[in-house]
């Protein structure tokens, strides 16, 4: 395992390690999002470098989204103008950064007790949604509220959700299953399987989509190509991971 690959497997697992219970996902270096219980989910503002200015005017802004339970995963659109919140017992929604106004709901709601998982595309014109009791992915125009595609992933129940390179979706499921889509398409570029089959806790790649490093609730994180889909690393935390 190369050095620059190392850095970036020891800087995912660490950010991992310190993540809280509910997926939140700030693509954008001026903010990062905090918080989720009783449907509150907040947008931290973090400094600037030379530390005279604030993005967002340097206050933490919250939004109230409509649901019923503490937000499952939340996912801010590239540009920060609006965010995504998949919540237990609802449909998706669409909340402008702002102000926290609903801007649109996506769909009727699947009554899902663990709740929906989000993870907008690179250039932020494809939200893709999943579930952990459905085994399905839908692919929506988050502009219009629009349902382009769903197809069913052969992963098992549903766990994660992550981007490579600009609309490649990793979806990871139960029994260590993880597989690729294009979110235009829904055509499967790949698959892998982890070493020790169980749920896959959490996935994350480089910018480019080049390399994968998966987690499971063994402790294992593992490395994987995404051009061969085969396994070029691994790294034992020692001790169980939570999701």
């Amino acid at each position: 395992m190369g050095a620059p690959l190392l850095l970036f497997v020891c800087g995912w697992f660490f950010s991992f390690s310190c993540q809280p219970s509910s997926k939140l996902h700030c693509p954008t270096p001026q903010c990062r999002p905090v918080g989720g219980q009783k449907g509150k989910v907040a947008l931290q503002a973090e400094k600037s470098a030379d530390k005279s200015q604030h993005h967002f005017g340097g206050k933490k802004h919250a939004v109230i989204a409509a649901t019923s339970k503490r937000p499952r995963s939340v996912a801010v659109s590239p540009h920060g103008k609006f965010m995504a919140v998949g919540g237990a017992f609802g449909p998706l929604q669409i909340l402008r950064v702002a102000d926290g106004r609903l801007m649109r709901r996506l769909g009727k709601g699947n009554e899902l007790k663990e709740g929906l998982l989000v993870r907008y595309s690179r250039s932020g014109e494809l939200l893709a949604s999943a579930g952990h009791d459905l085994n399905g992915v839908r692919i929506w125009d988050p502009d219009t509220g629009d349902l382009k595609r769903e197809w069913k992933a052969e992963t098992g129940q549903i766990s994660t959700l992550a981007l490579a390179g600009e609309k490649t979706l990793l979806v990871g499921g139960i029994k260590g299953r993880v597989e690729a889509f294009d979110m235009g398409s829904g055509t499967k570029q790949g698959k892998f399987r982890m070493r020790y089959q169980q749920r896959v806790a959490s996935l994350d790649t480089d910018r480019s989509g080049g390399w994968a490093a998966a987690a499971d609730l063994s402790g294992d994180v593992e490395i994987y190509n995404l051009q061969s889909w085969q396994r070029v690393g691994r790294v034992t935390a020692g001790k169980r991971l939570s999701a």
